[in-house]
């Protein structure tokens, strides 16, 4: 599969000759002629110190990860150690935020999935978008260690994650360095969710049980991943012959929920290599080279929407961080050029995606980056009232030039 590497800021993807292939750009130049009149100083200015006070202290980061890191290693190496386990090759992916480099505020809140290893399997589309799926288990001869979890002849979701939920539990018991409590079991959700506390600090963790899936992507993503202008064909063509992953997660509503539960399709590993390896110029935000706005960007979005969500909690409920994400990343590949988001036209670039924004909640369509038949702004997520309000209050602050930012 590819791997990304924090001190390298090209996208290195391994094909299963071994051979590297690398994200190459040609240079270019943006026309701002003209730019000058509406270039808002203060407001850029402004823009860098929200950006700057979104940063969270190296040291701070450090101690909550490392803190992170250790529980579930200890968690993860007493669920292998069980024996006769059914989970005994599961692993630790990191995803998420701070894997990105983009988290914001406080390092009290950490995603990762645990993978388990799946072979042989048949994945069937319940949606006529492609995004969820159940499964089955092929050719099972003998014993297979998830045969305990097939449910007329389909791998049940909720059994699984219960599974895990109580192998965590058990193991979480064995920890007494720190406390470490397994918190109760959100709706929908598909993490167990652990309260760590470290010193004064309480750490939330969500471990997403995830299928790691060695196979062709579903047929609904051939479209997608639309990287080639950005990127490269050939970078495009690596990550697709990676792994992809399956959480349990049900289907919206008004989909016939199968009772064995559905699997949703995730590409977070593939997303975390795309963001934290960004440039079409392989150097770009190498140190001594130019840098680019697109973590800002996303990091000023994703600031955005959280605070909006804050005032709105009930209204904004669905509305998360990666919606801003899924944005950022349709806006690489339609301004694909490093020097369309150069670090001091932060102001420029930071309005033009939050206009894409606006576009995508105005058309009520914002599809997923991998399968681009679903909308993650659909009718069956997102209420057309809660999209139209989003929408004003998102133009309110354009035009006020984001008081928000100046809110506590």
């Amino acid at each position: 599969g590819p791997t990304g590497k924090a001190g390298n800021r090209n996208i290195v993807a391994k094909g299963k000759a071994g051979n590297e292939v690398v994200a190459k750009g040609k240079a270019g130049k943006v026309d701002r002629s003209g730019e000058g009149e509406d270039r808002d100083t203060n407001l850029c200015q402004r823009l860098r110190e929200v950006v700057d006070g979104l940063k969270i202290r190296k040291e701070e980061r450090s101690e909550a990860a490392n803190c992170v890191n250790e529980v579930v290693s200890k968690l993860l190496e007493h669920i292998r150690g069980k024996p006769n386990s059914c989970f005994h090759n599961i692993r630790k992916i990191p995803s998420g935020s701070y894997y990105e480099s983009v988290k914001i505020s406080r390092p009290n809140e950490f995603d990762m999935m645990v993978g388990l290893k799946v072979e042989r399997t048949r994945l069937t589309a319940v949606d006529a978008d492609g995004a969820y799926y159940t499964v089955q288990l092929k050719r099972v001869v003998g014993s297979h260690p998830l045969t305990q979890f097939v449910v007329g002849d389909i791998l049940s979701a909720p059994a699984m994650l219960q599974h895990l939920r109580t192998l965590i539990l058990q193991a979480s018991r064995a920890i007494t360095e720190r406390s470490v409590r397994v918190q109760r079991r959100r709706p929908g959700s598909p993490a167990v969710t652990l309260l760590i506390v470290e010193g004064q600090q309480e750490i939330s963790l969500d471990m997403v049980l995830a299928l790691e899936i060695h196979s062709c992507w579903p047929h609904s993503t051939q479209q997608g991943l639309g990287i080639a202008n950005w990127l490269g064909t050939k970078v495009r063509t690596e990550l697709r012959r990676s792994e992809f992953y399956l959480v349990p997660k049900d289907m919206p509503q008004g989909g016939s929920q199968p009772p064995q539960g559905t699997w949703r399709v995730s590409f977070s590993h593939i997303e975390k290599l795309l963001i934290r390896n960004h440039g079409r110029e392989k150097t770009c935000c190498e140190v001594r080279a130019p840098k680019c706005c697109r973590k800002p960007c996303l990091k000023l979005l994703k600031n955005l929407v959280g605070k909006l969500k804050e005032g709105n909690p009930q209204k904004f409920s669905k509305l998360c961080s990666y919606h801003a994400k899924t944005a950022l990343l349709h806006a690489c590949v339609k301004r694909p050029r490093d020097e369309e988001w150069a670090l001091q036209d932060l102001d420029r670039c930071f309005s033009l995606l939050v206009k894409d924004f606006l576009e995508h909640l105005h058309t009520r369509c914002l599809p997923h980056f991998f399968i681009p038949d679903y909308n993650l702004f659909s009718e069956q997520l997102f209420e057309v009232r809660h999209l139209t309000a989003l929408q004003g209050l998102i133009q309110s602050q354009v035009d006020s030039k984001f008081p928000i930012f100046s809110s506590k």
